[in-house]
């Protein structure tokens, strides 16, 4: 795949082999070379990213709100690329994504080790996100295993979103309740929504 553009989960390139592309980008712009050659590039290391997003986490679907509360980890080989910030508002108009969590780690065992302690440090509250799926995927013995295709989420679903359980992190039917009522209040702000205009139309024959 060739992009004309960064990657999103640049961060995982970037911390297993200790090139910053944006600098290098940057560089590239201003009519520099790169800073390195191929020959010169070594891997180490594993790395995983996690995306921390406002969404239903039965769906999937978008779930704009407030942000009230937000617990960013912290600690070695972990990085967080955020602006969102307690207070602020996730809009129905852009992508709900809260936050990119990346670790890094010298085995593949210890990476995803690392990683599962930054989104046990990661909370949020106000708006649905899908934290808690994250944290399910990061626990799952197959995706420990390594042994996982891209079916994974269908093939492991009844582990990773059960809609029939309460979700994880939910004591009681009082709580799941208000989970719902959040859920609700997300949806109905979504279907209030003005349709934007479809403006590619407007030229049709």
């Amino acid at each position: 795949e060739m992009n004309t553009r960064i990657q999103v989960e640049h961060p995982v390139t970037e911390m297993i082999t200790g090139i910053d592309i944006v600098k290098e980008q940057i560089l590239i712009a201003a009519g520099e070379k790169l800073s390195f050659t191929q020959c010169e590039l070594s891997v180490h290391g594993h790395a995983i990213e996690c995306r921390l997003y406002a969404e239903n986490p039965f769906t999937f679907l978008p779930a704009p709100g407030p942000v009230k509360e937000l617990v960013f980890p912290g600690g070695p080989f972990v990085r967080v690329d955020a602006a969102m910030h307690a207070g602020q508002e996730i809009p129905l108009e852009y992508d709900p994504m809260i936050a990119k969590l990346s670790a890094w780690g010298r085995k593949r065992e210890e990476c995803v080790n690392r990683m599962a302690r930054a989104l046990a440090e990661t909370g949020v509250a106000g708006c649905l996100t899908n934290l808690g799926f994250l944290r399910r995927c990061l626990e799952n013995e197959v995706f420990r295993a390594g042994d996982y295709t891209t079916g994974f989420i269908k093939a492991e679903e009844k582990q990773l979103a059960d809609p029939k359980a309460l979700p994880p992190g939910i004591a009681d039917e009082k709580e799941f309740a208000e989970l719902l009522a959040l859920l609700g209040a997300a949806e109905s702000k979504a279907a209030r929504a003005p349709e934007p205009a479809a403006w590619w139309r407007m030229n049709r024959v």
